[in-house]
């Protein structure tokens, strides 16, 4: 019975830790649509693909099949995904002084024990929320890495390395040769064209993320040719239309032909203490497409899940367990995210050029 109890609870923390909704995050919002791929075990297998868009031959009526051998480069990679493992206690000595704002300090009476029991809920579901508002904003920090080095590179507070790199080609990542400022800058809408072409060129599909960085977008912003266009006539009407994002990523411009860029100018708190740094690098200029990525889970591997089979395949695993002396329980989130990039030419990455360097 006891057994029985238990499973009960996890099962609940675990459902209800599903249904809680993060802290919005562009790049998990605007890039991980796909439905993610759970492994059977803590080991993810997956293709990243360095393909090919031949066209068929033509040939006339009767004429022999033609040969050909469309067969795709691609690596295979075989990851164990980081492990992200949270503990956050609930001492009894806490709970007994926990009351609503405006409440009585005593709690007397019969209805006591339901008080403190609201109490205890609340404070569950406020440590559940930030547990998994956590766990969020590292993906986040994993996408943001994929999509602006097109690698995965951690090294943890005890020294210990996690580092995947997807071959991102480097013609894909460099740094822009015509600089955007001065007394005769480069076109930047001129240059997006280019980029885009180039993109599509590679992929078969149009980059429908642009992400500025927030010195890049203040660089385009500023530049002459870029006001100059914005000044003629329609323009400035069409930029009362874009709306506004949900995730604090702001939008640039609306391009006919292009779309509209953002400017991504949010940042995540440095490790250990380090200074907060830019989800996207300040010069940067992003250009993607979400049919280029998978989010991958490995398995969790939990002895409370199964005894007989401790290994379970899913996306987030909770549960709640008393310590052995009685005096706390806690709460415990797992989970084994990685973010892969399936075409190593999916993402391009330029660095916008101005007198300051």
């Amino acid at each position: 019975m006891a057994t029985s109890a238990y499973n009960t609870e996890w099962k609940t923390l675990t459902h209800a830790v599903q249904q809680i909704t993060p802290d919005p995050m562009y790049f998990q919002q605007r890039l991980g649509g796909k439905p993610a791929i759970t492994s059977p075990t803590t080991t993810s297998e997956f293709d990243v693909v360095k393909g090919r868009r031949d066209l068929a031959p033509m040939g006339f009526p009767g004429d022999p099949p033609i040969r050909v051998d469309y067969s795709e480069s691609f690596e295979t990679f075989s990851v164990t995904p980081p492990q992200i493992f949270l503990e956050d206690p609930i001492r009894a000595n806490v709970l007994a002084a926990m009351r609503m704002p405006g409440q009585s300090p005593f709690l007397t009476g019969s209805g006591y024990q339901g008080d403190l029991s609201q109490a205890f809920l609340r404070h569950v579901a406020i440590k559940q929320r930030n547990m998994i508002n956590a766990i969020s904003r590292r993906k986040e920090w994993m996408w943001s890495q994929v999509v602006t080095t097109g690698k995965i590179d951690y090294t943890d507070a005890a020294g210990r390395r996690f580092r995947i790199d997807y071959d991102v080609p480097e013609t894909n990542i460099f740094a822009s040769t015509t600089k955007w400022d001065g007394d005769t800058p480069g076109d930047p809408i001129f240059m997006l064209r280019e980029w885009i072409r180039t993109y599509v060129e590679q992929n078969g599909v149009l980059p429908t993320e642009i992400v500025f960085g927030q010195e890049a977008a203040d660089a385009f912003r500023n530049n002459k040719n870029v006001q100059g266009w914005m000044k003629s006539a329609g323009v400035q009407l069409l930029q009362l239309n874009m709306g506004q994002s949900d995730t604090l990523v702001t939008p640039v411009a609306n391009i006919p032909g292009i779309g509209t860029p953002v400017e991504h100018s949010g940042k995540y708190p440095g490790e250990n203490g380090a200074p907060a740094q830019f989800y996207v690098p300040p010069k940067s200029i992003v250009l993607t497409n979400p049919t280029m990525f998978q989010m991958h889970y490995g398995a969790i591997h939990d002895f409370d899940v199964d005894p007989d089979y401790p290994l379970l395949q899913s996306e987030v695993f909770s549960k709640m367990k008393i310590s052995h002396d009685g005096k706390h329980k806690s709460i415990f989130v797992e989970s084994h995210p990685l973010v892969v990039l399936e075409q190593n030419t999916g993402i391009m990455v330029i660095e916008v050029v101005t007198n300051n360097g």
